[in-house]
């Protein structure tokens, strides 16, 4: 019989999200977890655990023309902190809506992020496992 290894799959560390107004960092973290779960990828809780660690860094623009920009940035390194990619997402909202809760805004930030964190890490981790082992034709 031939025996099939369970294919391992990776290991997520979400460090922290910084620079959102409101409560964007609590909210982003807490939903891009979420999300990730959801997507079946392994989120971990303590960083020496983990293959991948992704933080997220939050920037709004000054408001112009009653909006602000919002550009979200989710870095994605290795356990020891070599960077792998970088997922971004550019949102315009009405000036002022994330100085407090950010509600659904958040939840949808993270599903636009996670697919990009997701490509990131797949990509890393199959070029990993394709190089210790024969692949069967």
């Amino acid at each position: 019989s031939d025996s099939v290894k369970p294919r391992q799959k990776p290991k997520i560390f979400l460090s922290e999200v910084i620079g959102a107004p409101g409560d964007g960092n609590i909210t982003l973290h807490r939903n891009m977890q979420r999300v990730m779960r959801i997507a079946g990828v392994n989120v971990v809780s303590e960083r020496p655990k983990s293959n991948f660690l992704v933080k997220g860094f939050v920037n709004v623009s000054p408001p112009y023309n009653g909006s602000n920009d919002i550009a979200i940035t989710w870095l994605v390194t290795t356990k020891e902190g070599r960077e792998l990619g970088k997922a971004t997402q550019n949102n315009r909202v009405p000036a002022g809506s994330l100085n407090g809760r950010w509600g659904d805004v958040a939840y949808v930030v993270a599903q636009g992020g996670s697919i990009g964190i997701i490509d990131i890490v797949e990509q890393d981790f199959q070029l990993k496992s394709n190089k210790n082992g024969l692949t069967a034709p």
